[in-house]
């Protein structure tokens, strides 16, 4: 009889554990709550370089092809910021233009009337980057007149993005770029960040006028984020796992309950299972917040021992509590206490006990991890661990 395995968070820490532990025969219901910090994501994906993974390297490609919404690869991207800049990262949102491979080059940049999309601007700042200059590669403003409704030139991005989702709206964006004389002799196309909340449409436009057409990342809490979470949720369906919307509360292991494992929601609700992932984020994403007589809760009632510079975290003795100037910064460029104040696990992701003890059960993944590095790559790497030991337990 397979385990059943609860993951309490849906980010891409929460998804990859989803994954390993639904590919490792385990039956899993996932708890999703409020939007986490993969939800506000920029769509860059940062982290380590794929030739440093070692045998993690085939689970990490295995899971990012199934979610589909990312791309992955040696040489990694180089993207353009919505402040005016070029930036590399090791893989990109599928919707995003990576102009890495472009040299000697001019990118046409579509220039609509919508008061957050500068595309004048955009396009100065980004051929002034070191990066375009070392390569002769320019960006020049085109007029195209890509907002068919008179409201579009005000909506949010996220707006604009769900009208692409529809066939008939690409088709006829397709066209308007077709007829633009000034996108005739660019070897590429970038948009504002509105091309669909689904994947695809980046890649459909790119094949149809037969250049790359894509986006610059997006604002925290842009298109990029809800078209993980839309891969997200249709990679959870195919693969069988359960989604459960809600808040949990609180954990609870080895007690009185007929499972190993309970995790009761605000609702009142309870989940019970063979073993948990705890993917709720950190401070960043909600999971661990700052209280300064603790001075650091997670948001859920369990027995987790939260822990900085590896060792626990311990109340403070003084009536104030503890100096949040203390943990905001740490005077040197070593990494400070809110970015990585977390939960204290051993090397395979299990939670472990004030004395040290690994806890057979629970694991932890992502930035609710004490210490870990706060990039997507990391927190899909620490997922995939932990969903894969918590689906074997003993086995592992």
């Amino acid at each position: 009889m397979s385990r059943r395995v609860v993951v309490v968070g849906g980010g891409a820490s929460g998804a990859a554990a989803a994954h390993a532990a639904c590919e490792a025969g385990a039956s899993v219901v996932v708890l999703l709550g409020r939007p986490g910090a993969t939800s506000l994501g920029s769509g860059a994906l940062d982290g380590p370089r794929l030739a440093s993974l070692g045998p993690a390297r085939t689970a990490v490609l295995s899971f990012v092809a199934a979610l589909g919404a990312w791309e992955l690869n040696e040489e990694g991207a180089q993207l353009g910021t919505n402040a005016g800049l070029l930036r590399e990262s090791r893989g990109k949102d599928r919707g995003l233009l990576d102009v890495g491979p472009f040299k000697n080059a001019v990118v046409g940049v579509v220039d609509a009337s919508r008061p957050g999309w500068d595309a004048v601007g955009l396009a100065r700042a980004w051929s002034a980057e070191p990066w375009a200059q070392a390569r002769s590669v320019r960006f020049e403003p085109v007029a195209v007149d890509v907002l068919r409704h008179a409201h579009e030139g005000v909506a949010p991005d996220a707006d604009l993005a769900v009208l692409h989702d529809d066939p008939g709206r690409v088709a006829w964006l397709l066209d308007r770029l077709r007829k633009a004389p000034g996108l005739e002799n660019k070897c590429a196309v970038m948009l504002g960040p509105w091309l669909g909340t689904r994947t695809g449409v980046s890649a459909h436009l790119s094949i149809e006028l037969g250049k790359p057409v894509g986006e610059p990342i997006s604002p925290p809490g842009g298109v990029a984020g809800l078209r993980f979470e839309t891969a997200r949720d249709e990679l959870l369906e195919k693969m069988g796992a359960t989604r459960t919307s809600g808040w949990a509360v609180r954990l609870t292991s080895g007690g009185a309950t007929p499972a190993p494992v309970r995790v009761e929601l605000a609702s009142g609700e309870a989940i019970d299972a063979d073993a948990a992932v705890l993917a709720l984020g950190g401070l960043a994403g909600g999971g661990i917040r700052f209280a300064p007589h603790e001075p650091f809760v997670l948001s859920l009632a369990c027995p987790a021992v939260l822990a900085w510079r590896g060792v626990p975290l311990v109340t403070s003795g003084s009536l104030h509590g503890s100096p949040f100037e203390t943990f905001a910064w740490s005077g040197y460029r070593t990494a400070a206490g809110l970015e990585r104040v977390g939960v204290w696990v051993d090397s395979g992701g299990r939670l472990r006990a004030a004395d040290g003890a690994p806890a057979p059960v629970l694991f932890a993944a992502g930035d609710t991890v004490a210490d870990a590095p706060r990039t997507l790559l990391d927190a899909v790497l620490s997922g995939l661990r932990a969903g894969r030991n918590a689906a074997l337990g003993d086995r592992a």
